[in-house]
């Protein structure tokens, strides 16, 4: 798990997100759960983040980068 967070926090900063994002689990309709970079929050309170997705000039870098088609909305696991 650290290197995993690391290498997270290294895509993030490279990427000049890592001031507007959080590490979270969460898990999709299925049912997997796996990681995510979250931009936003239903729960900004307890999240710290917005609760409406960024504009996609925000995230375009990153989403080249990791050749993601998004954003998409998850729910926490």
């Amino acid at each position: 798990m650290d290197m995993f967070l690391l290498a997270s926090e290294d895509v993030m900063i490279a990427t000049n997100v890592y001031p507007c994002t959080s590490l979270r689990r969460v898990k999709n309709s299925k049912g997997t759960k796996f990681w995510c970079i979250a931009f936003a929050s239903h729960d900004p309170l307890l999240e710290r983040l917005p609760t409406s997705a960024p504009p996609e000039e925000r995230y375009k870098v990153l989403k080249e980068m990791l050749q993601k088609t998004g954003p998409r909305w998850y729910q926490a696991s």
